[in-house]
C-alpha cells in the first residue's frame, strides 16, 4: 500500500500539503518530481468549537464525566507517537504538590495505562473518556487547565487549534508540524522532557501569563478560517 501511495504521489501533477513539515517529509521520501506543483495550505477545523460551552448542552451522563478537580487534557488515539506515557510521568511528577487529574479523551486506556490506574498511587487521577461526543469534547476543552500535546510527530494536529478556539492553554512538543500549527499560542518542550512540561504547567498558575497565552492562541486560530482557506484551495486548483 505504501509503495502504491508513493507511486501515485510521484505521478501527481499537483500536491497540496497541510503543513510545511509534511512538505519536507514528502520531499525527503519522494523528492521533487519534474513539473509537479506544490502548495502548503492549512486545513480548517472539521467541526464547530466555541469557548461558550453553553452553546453545546450536555446530557446528565456527560455532565457527570467532567472532573471536579483541575485537569490536564489529552485528546486523540493511544498510538505510541501520541506519547501518552509522558502525560503519566507528568502526573506522577506533579502529583505530590498538585491535585491535577489527567483526562485521556478518545481511545480507551491501553493495558499499561490500566495497570497505572489500578496500581499507582495517583492512579485514581487518571480518567478515561472514550469517544466523547462533540459537545462533551468542547466542554472538556473549555474547562481544562491545559491541553497536553506531547506527540513525537504530527502531520497537522487538530486538537491544537480546537483547544485554542475554546480558550484552553496549550502545552505541546516542539517537533514536526506542531509549532507551525499552534504558532505563538502554545508553550513548547522536547517530547521527552517531562520536567519542562511540568515547568510550563506551573507557569500557567500566573494569571496574567495564562491570559496572554490564551489570547495568543485564539489569535492563532484566525489563520484557520474556512472561507479563507477554501479560497486558497480554489485559487490553487484553478491554476492547474
Amino acid at each position: 500500500l505504501q509503495r502504491l501511495i508513493k507511486s501515485g504521489l510521484q505521478r501527481a501533477g499537483s500536491v497540496v500539503f497541510d503543513s510545511h513539515a509534511t512538505l519536507r517529509d514528502f520531499q525527503h521520501l519522494i523528492g521533487s518530481p519534474h513539473r509537479q506543483r506544490h502548495a502548503v495550505i492549512p486545513i480548517p477545523l472539521n467541526a464547530p468549537f466555541c469557548p461558550d460551552h453553553e452553546n453545546f448542552p450536555l446530557t446528565p451522563a456527560e455532565e457527570s464525566q467532567i472532573p471536579v478537580s483541575p485537569y490536564l487534557l489529552m485528546v486523540g488515539s493511544s498510538h505510541p507517537r501520541k506519547n501518552r506515557a509522558l502525560a503519566l510521568s507528568l502526573l506522577e511528577l506533579l502529583g505530590t504538590n498538585h491535585s491535577f487529574s489527567l483526562v485521556f479523551a478518545g481511545a480507551p486506556l491501553t493495558s499499561t495505562e490500566q495497570i497505572f490506574r489500578s496500581n499507582h498511587a495517583f492512579g485514581d487521577r487518571l480518567i478515561s473518556i472514550e469517544s466523547p461526543s462533540h459537545e462533551l469534547l468542547n466542554r472538556l476543552y473549555c474547562q481544562a487547565y491545559a491541553l497536553l500535546f506531547p506527540s513525537f510527530a504530527e502531520g497537522f494536529g487538530w486538537p491544537l487549534v480546537e483547544a485554542q478556539t475554546c480558550l484552553c492553554p496549550v502545552i505541546a512538543s516542539n517537533t514536526t508540524s506542531i509549532p507551525e500549527v499552534a504558532g505563538e499560542g502554545a508553550l513548547y518542550a522536547e517530547p521527552s522532557d517531562v520536567a519542562k512540561f511540568a515547568a510550563h504547567v506551573r507557569e500557567l498558575e500566573n494569571p496574567a501569563f495564562r491570559v496572554r497565552l490564551i489570547e495568543l492562541g485564539f489569535a492563532n486560530t484566525l489563520r484557520y478560517n474556512s472561507d479563507t482557506l477554501s479560497k486558497k484551495y480554489r485559487q490553487f486548483s484553478s491554476q492547474v
